[in-house]
């Protein structure tokens, strides 16, 4: 009779142990849920290739680094102390130095996106350091895109502007958060196809594309 009283008591002891813990848990992931705002600093990386056809024919590949400025608002929802996952929208401007032109040209992209990233701290603290994976789709606005087709009737008949100014993006970062609210993150935007644009006809390619964003950004969580 007594060792069963020892089993029934042990048995209560870890089942309050286990319920505790999960109150703890339910608890720092309803902290960490909620509506942010935030806004970021960071470099837009281009990259522009020049061909030349016929007798003389050559290729020359030129880089850029372009400012971009941008914010953000959305909400996050943690399951539990360590894994959530977030929605938001951001909305970002950059004054694109065109790399075909050596970056002796620029024009304004402003870029607004939606997205969907997973989250994960690495520890249950208030000010735990975490990553994020995810991906998104982005539109890009520009009257590059207009000056290229009209730039194009003029020189040639022949000429063909091709751009794609939208497409899918993968997100990836590192982060640090500060007592919950406060969230700082470094993190790259890769954009395979969000942004490029090419002007090409039977003696010239020109081609111009914004391939990957770098930036720094402070989120508040409300």
């Amino acid at each position: 009779m007594k060792n069963i009283r020892k089993i029934l008591l042990v048995s209560a002891c870890l089942f309050a142990i286990h319920t505790t813990a999960l109150l703890a848990q339910n608890t720092i992931a309803s902290e960490k849920s909620g509506l942010f705002i935030g806004a970021g600093i960071g470099g837009a990386m281009g990259y522009g290739g020049i061909a030349t056809f016929g007798d003389n024919a050559h290729f020359e590949e030129h880089n850029s680094l372009s400012m971009l400025l941008g914010t953000r608002i959305g909400y996050q929802q943690y399951f539990n102390a360590y894994n959530g996952i977030r929605a938001y929208t951001t909305f970002d401007y950059t004054y694109f130095n065109l790399p075909s032109s050596n970056s002796k040209k620029a024009t304004s992209l402003f870029e607004t996106g939606i997205n969907l990233d997973y989250l994960i701290d690495f520890t249950k603290s208030q000010s735990p350091w975490g990553a994020f994976v995810g991906i998104g789709y982005h539109w890009v606005q520009s009257k590059l895109f207009d000056e290229y087709k009209k730039e194009a009737r003029l020189i040639s008949g022949d000429t063909k502007v091709k751009k794609v100014s939208n497409g899918a993006t993968i997100n990836l970062g590192v982060s640090k958060t500060f007592n919950i609210h406060h969230h700082i993150e470094l993190g790259a935007r890769v954009q395979p196809s969000s942004y490029f644009i090419e002007m090409k006809d039977k003696n010239n390619s020109i081609e111009d594309r914004d391939y990957i964003n770098i930036y720094l950004a402070y989120n508040y969580l409300f």
